[in-house]
């Protein structure tokens, strides 16, 4: 993207602006008053940051909810009816805002505006995260502010974009929708016109098209081609505010119909409305019921709805962590990255199957005995192994050499100085390679030893070292790697002595195998032993510890994802920790979990968890089933807010049959949908959608449907 020498225009950013009708109240301001210059010199990198002042003065503060009103206290009520003879506040609407997209939302509207994938990912600042309490992304997109730093991101980002859009010529008049001959062309403006319209999901005032033409023509005039300029003008329409907030305030109660077609989009296709979406908007049909129905079935039936529906299903259940999951390999050997992921694709499969193949009951999959499993999976069941698949195969392995100057260790080469030990690994195939590495280091200085692991010249670990020569640590790395001849080392990094304070690295034989398993799935029947969702080893996995099992996360999981209940954290200073057993004394998880449930202080929050997570104590760290703990038998009783039951099994009928997940699901899907966290004055609406999800047979589209024509979402509270 070319450099104009110099541009003055100004940033109007008044969220009034084409959004409120004459002589209504005005909303809040966006961001700056509207009219503020702003004069870029020559030094600038390229045309009008427009935004830098506007977007810059963006707050909003991460983990604050403000309650409508107190429960209970003051407005009209209405029957609870799950609660005979008790009172809930009458609906009122969650408050509004503005709602930064996310990144992922962010991609597919530069997807569907610029025609085709652009690649911006590394200029995008990260999506915020909570590290206190589950929350979904667009929460916290809610709450977010954008500081310089994030401005700086979205400036490059939006010129990044333009100009990969623009590099092609084919694309870029794909984009246009024409070949003008210069700024004056009439097709600039009506490109502008149908642009902007797309982008900030709201037709562009007189005002802003003026503006932004001259733009074009600035471009045009400065740098002697038009394309320049229109690439400007796109640049600076990914930069507003009114591209990278969801500006959704909504009047009198209730959303217009270009908020509702905004709120739509991305929640059902997490990108941009499409032209016919926006029609639907200025023609009034998204506030008529049967419009909206018509919307709502027209977006679930494209195929954008069901990686967006998927990403509701990823972040509420958690389980796009197994593509990262740590396990200590010296206590399960054979979990391995690409056993992880194979658990994260079961859970996919398992969901999509039900939602989107069959459209059968969501609730039954709390009880399902059917699952999808490759070999590697198959095998960790214990099941018949699937047709194709292998376990892995060895292809090489490695003795390392205690190099000149190191004491020699039996059983081991001795790295005592910073270097690495090398060896070339020759595959005449490409595929996934599984290495094992018994190490161990010797503490000294006050650390432990520091091991890096490399392919061909490309650190792929780094990690530190302890064990002992009878325990080694036991580390395990897949890579994938082509046919051919790779170098790997592992390489010493933080070498120590001062007499007697030695650190030493210590190697043993080293095993590389080629992954036997291949990525076909197949559905079948889970063993007896396993039921539901809950069963499966990836979310036994994820709600588990790197050593072991835990009940608490395991419980914790079901009390607030599944039954949206709520447990407060430890208070500061109290030690949360079970401690281990003395060494040579063997007692169970329930023994030790025992200690929470004696203690009257730990108790009232620790007996809302545990009996939830000590039923699936027959699933050790990794999901593998186990018939003792410690070699002593299993207690696998259990009990669901006063109804006792007997292991994993029971717990997953119940959990079928479940009210609370029922009502749960519903709130979560909104949580997920409007960025706002559900208070007690919304509850008698999303009760409602909770009954037509169960009159739909537990449908989860027909739940989509009911939850959007619902006064739940089509509702607008007070801005916050």
């Amino acid at each position: 993207m070319r450099r104009p020498r110099g541009v003055s225009t100004t940033c109007d950013t008044s969220v009034d602006r084409g959004l409120r009708p004459s002589g209504s109240p005005p909303r809040p301001s966006l961001h700056a008053p509207a009219g503020t210059p702003v004069a870029l010199s020559p030094g600038m990198r390229t045309l009008p940051l427009l935004t830098l002042l506007c977007l810059s003065a963006c707050t909003g503060r991460l983990g604050d909810v403000e309650p409508l009103r107190p429960d209970g206290v003051g407005g009209p009520k209405v029957p609870d009816p799950r609660r005979p003879g008790e009172m809930l506040p009458a609906f009122a609407p969650a408050a509004t805002g503005l709602r930064r997209l996310t990144n992922h939302q962010l991609e597919n509207s530069l997807r569907d505006l610029l025609e085709g994938e652009v690649d911006v990912r590394a200029e995008l600042p990260a999506d915020p995260v909570s590290d206190d309490a589950h929350a979904f992304t667009s929460e916290l997109a809610s709450e977010v502010s954008s500081g310089s730093l994030a401005v700086e991101k979205y400036d490059g980002a939006a010129r990044a974009a333009a100009e990969q859009a623009f590099a092609d010529r084919d694309r870029r008049e794909r984009v246009v929708g024409c070949a003008p001959e210069g700024a004056d062309d009439p097709c600039v403006r009506a490109f502008l016109e149908r642009f902007l319209r797309r982008a900030w999901r709201r037709p562009a005032t007189p005002t802003e098209l003026d503006r932004y033409e001259a733009i074009v023509l600035t471009g045009e005039a400065e740098l002697d081609d038009v394309w320049e300029g229109l690439e400007h003008a796109v640049a600076a329409t990914l930069q507003s505010p009114h591209f990278l907030y969801r500006v959704e305030l909504g009047q009198d109660g209730r959303f217009d119909g270009f908020e509702m077609a905004t709120r739509l989009s991305y929640f059902l296709w997490e990108t941009t409305p499409d032209a016919e979406l926006l029609e639907a908007a200025a023609s009034g049909a998204l506030s008529d019921d049967e419009g909206l129905r018509a919307q709502t079935r027209r977006l679930l039936a494209d195929p954008r709805a069901e990686p967006a529906l998927m990403r509701f299903f990823e972040e509420w259940l958690g389980y796009a962590r197994l593509d990262h999951i740590q396990k200590d390999p010296g206590y399960f050997p054979t979990f391995t990255p690409a056993l992880g992921r194979a658990m994260r694709r079961e859970i996919e499969l398992s969901l999509r199957q039900t939602v989107f193949v069959e459209d059968g009951s969501f609730m039954a999959l709390m009880d399902t005995d059917r699952t999808f499993v490759n070999g590697a999976l198959a095998r960790h069941y214990g099941l018949t192994p699937i047709p194709g698949a292998a376990p892995p195969e060895l292809v090489d392995t490695w003795t390392p050499e205690t190099p000149g100057g190191c004491a020699d260790v039996p059983g081991y080469a001795n790295l005592c100085s910073e270097g690495a030990l090398s060896h070339d690994l020759i595959l005449d195939e490409a595929g996934v390679i599984i290495m094992h590495a018994p190490v161990w280091g010797t503490d000294a200085g006050g650390e432990p030893a520091r091991m890096e692991v490399a392919v061909d010249g490309e650190a792929r670990d780094t990690r530190e070292v302890r064990g002992s020569a009878s325990a080694p640590e036991r580390v395990t790395l897949t890579f994938e790697l082509d046919a051919g001849t790779h170098t790997v080392s592992i390489a010493f990094l933080n070498d120590f002595y001062e007499p007697p304070a030695n650190r030493d690295l210590r190697i043993a034989e080293v095993r590389f195998e080629r992954a036997g398993e291949d990525e076909t799935f197949t559905e079948t029947t889970l063993p007896p032993e396993r039921r539901g969702l809950l069963s499966l080893a990836g979310m036994l996995s994820l709600y588990a510890r790197p050593i072991d099992t835990s009940p608490t996360q395991r419980g914790l999981f079901i009390r607030e994802r599944l039954l949206c209940g709520h447990i407060d954290p430890p208070p500061p200073g109290v030690d949360a920790t079970l401690p281990l057993p003395p060494a040579g004394m063997h007692i169970t998880n329930r023994e030790r979990v025992g200690r929470h449930l004696s203690d009257t202080y730990c108790a009232s929050c620790h007996s809302q968890m545990d009996p939830l997570g000590l039923p699936f104590e027959a699933f050790d760290g990794v999901g593998a089933f186990r018939e003792t703990d410690q070699g002593l038998p299993l207690d696998l009783s259990g009990d669901l807010d006063g109804v006792r039951f007997d292991g994993s099994v029971e717990l997953a009928s119940l959990l079928s049959e479940e009210q609370q997940v029922v009502d749960c699901t519903v709130r979560q899907l909104f949580r997920h949908a409007t960025g706002r966290r559900d208070e007690r004055a919304q509850r008698v609406a999303l009760y409602a959608v909770a009954d037509a999800f169960a009159d739909a047979g537990y449908s989860f589209l027909s739940l989509v449907e009911a939850f959007v024509l619902s006064d739940a979402f089509r509702s607008a509270g007070d801005p916050r």
